[in-house]
Protein backbone atom coordinates (compact mmCIF):
# COMPACT_ATOMS: atom_id res chain seq x y z
CA UNK A 1 0.00 0.00 0.00
CA UNK A 2 1.21 3.31 -0.73
CA UNK A 3 0.12 6.46 1.09
CA UNK A 4 -1.10 9.29 -0.93
CA UNK A 5 0.15 12.79 -0.04
CA UNK A 6 0.25 14.53 -3.37
CA UNK A 7 -2.40 17.08 -4.71
CA UNK A 8 -2.31 18.73 -7.62
CA UNK A 9 -4.60 21.00 -9.76
CA UNK A 10 -7.65 19.51 -6.93
CA UNK A 11 -6.41 16.17 -7.69
CA UNK A 12 -5.01 13.60 -5.37
CA UNK A 13 -3.13 10.95 -7.60
CA UNK A 14 -1.59 7.53 -7.72
CA UNK A 15 -1.13 6.91 -11.26
CA UNK A 16 -3.65 6.19 -13.28
CA UNK A 17 -6.02 6.77 -9.85
CA UNK A 18 -7.20 10.07 -9.32
CA UNK A 19 -9.60 11.53 -6.02
CA UNK A 20 -11.00 15.05 -6.49
CA UNK A 21 -9.98 16.93 -3.36
CA UNK A 22 -10.64 20.19 -1.74
CA UNK A 23 -7.52 22.49 -1.30
CA UNK A 24 -7.16 21.08 2.50
CA UNK A 25 -7.17 17.24 1.30
CA UNK A 26 -6.77 14.76 3.98
CA UNK A 27 -4.52 11.66 3.06
CA UNK A 28 -5.81 8.66 2.27
CA UNK A 29 -4.54 5.38 1.36
CA UNK A 30 -4.83 3.69 -2.12
CA UNK A 31 -4.14 0.02 -2.09
CA UNK A 32 -4.85 -1.62 -6.36
CA UNK A 33 -4.88 -5.35 -6.71
CA UNK A 34 -5.53 -7.89 -9.64
CA UNK A 35 -6.34 -11.44 -9.79
CA UNK A 36 -6.21 -13.80 -12.34
CA UNK A 37 -10.30 -15.13 -12.42
CA UNK A 38 -9.24 -17.80 -15.77
CA UNK A 39 -7.68 -18.07 -19.17
CA UNK A 40 -8.70 -19.82 -22.67
CA UNK A 41 -5.91 -22.39 -22.11
CA UNK A 42 -6.19 -23.36 -18.64
CA UNK A 43 -9.27 -22.40 -17.70
CA UNK A 44 -9.37 -21.49 -13.94
CA UNK A 45 -6.84 -23.44 -13.07
CA UNK A 46 -3.32 -21.62 -12.79
CA UNK A 47 -4.64 -18.93 -15.13
CA UNK A 48 -2.14 -16.88 -17.26
CA UNK A 49 -1.99 -13.52 -18.57
CA UNK A 50 -2.88 -14.18 -22.06
CA UNK A 51 -4.90 -12.46 -24.52
CA UNK A 52 -8.63 -13.95 -23.35
CA UNK A 53 -7.60 -14.05 -19.79
CA UNK A 54 -9.93 -11.84 -17.40
CA UNK A 55 -8.55 -10.50 -14.75
CA UNK A 56 -10.09 -8.54 -11.66
CA UNK A 57 -8.98 -5.38 -10.28
CA UNK A 58 -9.64 -4.66 -6.60
CA UNK A 59 -9.39 -0.74 -5.67
CA UNK A 60 -9.72 -0.14 -1.64
CA UNK A 61 -9.60 3.09 -0.14
CA UNK A 62 -8.98 4.02 3.54
CA UNK A 63 -9.42 7.19 5.14
CA UNK A 64 -6.84 6.91 7.99
CA UNK A 65 -7.48 9.94 9.31
CA UNK A 66 -8.47 11.39 12.63
CA UNK A 67 -12.19 11.09 14.00
CA UNK A 68 -12.71 14.66 12.49
CA UNK A 69 -11.21 14.47 9.58
CA UNK A 70 -13.96 13.09 6.54
CA UNK A 71 -13.95 13.54 3.07
CA UNK A 72 -16.32 14.52 0.39
CA UNK A 73 -17.01 14.43 -2.59
CA UNK A 74 -15.42 11.04 -3.21
CA UNK A 75 -14.82 10.35 -7.26
CA UNK A 76 -12.71 7.38 -8.44
CA UNK A 77 -11.37 7.49 -11.65
CA UNK A 78 -9.23 5.02 -13.34
CA UNK A 79 -7.69 4.31 -16.80
CA UNK A 80 -7.97 1.10 -18.21
CA UNK A 81 -4.81 -1.16 -19.18
CA UNK A 82 -3.55 -1.25 -22.65
CA UNK A 83 -5.43 -3.99 -24.97
CA UNK A 84 -7.94 -4.85 -22.29
CA UNK A 85 -11.57 -4.61 -22.81
CA UNK A 86 -13.81 -3.53 -19.86
CA UNK A 87 -17.14 -6.10 -18.70
CA UNK A 88 -20.19 -4.18 -18.67
CA UNK A 89 -22.05 -7.32 -17.34
CA UNK A 90 -23.68 -7.41 -13.92
CA UNK A 91 -20.59 -8.32 -11.95
CA UNK A 92 -22.56 -8.47 -8.80
CA UNK A 93 -25.55 -8.34 -6.39
CA UNK A 94 -27.05 -7.72 -3.32
CA UNK A 95 -29.30 -10.49 -2.57
CA UNK A 96 -31.63 -11.87 0.10
CA UNK A 97 -33.50 -14.74 0.29
CA UNK A 98 -32.81 -15.06 -3.74
CA UNK A 99 -34.45 -11.87 -4.43
CA UNK A 100 -31.96 -9.39 -6.27
CA UNK A 101 -32.34 -6.35 -4.15
CA UNK A 102 -29.16 -4.64 -5.83
CA UNK A 103 -27.52 -4.85 -8.86
CA UNK A 104 -23.95 -3.39 -8.96
CA UNK A 105 -23.64 -3.68 -13.00
CA UNK A 106 -19.78 -3.80 -14.07
CA UNK A 107 -18.41 -2.28 -10.82
CA UNK A 108 -19.09 -3.70 -7.36
CA UNK A 109 -19.03 -1.65 -4.26
CA UNK A 110 -17.92 -3.26 -1.07
CA UNK A 111 -18.86 -1.04 1.89
CA UNK A 112 -15.88 -2.56 4.49
CA UNK A 113 -18.30 -2.46 7.59
CA UNK A 114 -17.76 -3.89 11.00
CA UNK A 115 -19.27 -7.52 10.42
CA UNK A 116 -21.43 -6.58 7.31
CA UNK A 117 -23.94 -5.22 9.95
CA UNK A 118 -23.98 -1.43 8.49
CA UNK A 119 -21.50 -0.27 11.54
CA UNK A 120 -18.66 1.97 11.35
CA UNK A 121 -19.13 2.57 7.90
CA UNK A 122 -18.08 4.53 4.95
CA UNK A 123 -20.86 6.32 4.98
CA UNK A 124 -21.14 6.75 1.26
CA UNK A 125 -23.36 5.45 -1.20
CA UNK A 126 -23.58 3.54 -4.96
CA UNK A 127 -25.90 3.18 -7.25
CA UNK A 128 -26.80 1.80 -10.85
CA UNK A 129 -29.28 2.40 -13.31
CA UNK A 130 -27.74 1.23 -16.50
CA UNK A 131 -25.34 1.30 -18.86
CA UNK A 132 -26.71 4.69 -19.94
CA UNK A 133 -27.61 6.62 -17.04
CA UNK A 134 -26.28 9.75 -16.65
CA UNK A 135 -27.61 9.82 -12.96
CA UNK A 136 -25.67 6.80 -11.16
CA UNK A 137 -21.98 5.95 -9.83
CA UNK A 138 -20.93 5.22 -12.93
CA UNK A 139 -19.40 7.26 -15.67
CA UNK A 140 -17.71 5.40 -18.78
CA UNK A 141 -14.91 7.53 -21.29
CA UNK A 142 -13.42 6.08 -24.44
CA UNK A 143 -11.27 8.89 -24.78
CA UNK A 144 -8.94 8.83 -21.91
CA UNK A 145 -11.10 10.74 -19.96
CA UNK A 146 -11.50 13.92 -22.09
CA UNK A 147 -15.28 13.11 -22.20
CA UNK A 148 -17.31 10.91 -19.40
CA UNK A 149 -20.50 10.65 -21.83
CA UNK A 150 -19.63 7.20 -23.66
CA UNK A 151 -22.93 4.59 -23.13
CA UNK A 152 -20.81 1.28 -23.37
CA UNK A 153 -22.23 -1.85 -25.79
CA UNK A 154 -21.28 -5.06 -25.36
CA UNK A 155 -19.88 -7.67 -27.08
CA UNK A 156 -20.98 -11.49 -27.36
CA UNK A 157 -18.33 -12.00 -24.30
CA UNK A 158 -20.35 -8.88 -22.43
CA UNK A 159 -17.52 -6.67 -22.81
CA UNK A 160 -16.86 -3.31 -24.47
CA UNK A 161 -12.99 -2.71 -25.77
CA UNK A 162 -13.63 1.10 -26.68
CA UNK A 163 -14.14 1.88 -22.82
CA UNK A 164 -10.09 3.31 -21.87
CA UNK A 165 -11.40 4.82 -18.14
CA UNK A 166 -14.13 4.30 -15.49
CA UNK A 167 -15.11 7.24 -13.17
CA UNK A 168 -17.14 5.86 -9.83
CA UNK A 169 -18.72 8.91 -7.89
CA UNK A 170 -19.37 7.92 -4.07
CA UNK A 171 -22.51 10.24 -2.66
CA UNK A 172 -22.04 10.77 0.83
CA UNK A 173 -19.23 11.57 3.42
CA UNK A 174 -16.12 9.32 3.22
CA UNK A 175 -16.00 9.18 7.28
CA UNK A 176 -12.80 8.85 8.96
CA UNK A 177 -11.06 5.69 10.07
CA UNK A 178 -13.18 3.75 7.35
CA UNK A 179 -12.83 1.89 3.95
CA UNK A 180 -14.55 1.05 1.01
CA UNK A 181 -13.34 -1.09 -1.74
CA UNK A 182 -14.22 -1.31 -5.79
CA UNK A 183 -13.65 -4.51 -8.26
CA UNK A 184 -14.43 -4.47 -11.85
CA UNK A 185 -13.14 -6.89 -14.33
CA UNK A 186 -11.39 -6.36 -17.76
CA UNK A 187 -10.24 -9.49 -20.68
CA UNK A 188 -7.13 -9.18 -21.76
CA UNK A 189 -7.38 -8.64 -26.14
Amino acid sequence: MKRLFLLLFGLLCLAPLCLPMTANAAALTIAKSSLLMSDPLNGVASPKAIPGAVVDYTVKITNPNGIFTTVTPVAITDALPPRTKFYVGALGSLSLNSVNLVTTGPVAFYDDNLLGLGLLGSDLSYTFGGLGSGTDSIAFSNDNGATWGYTPVADADGYDANITNIRVTLSGTFRAGSNFSLRYRIMIK
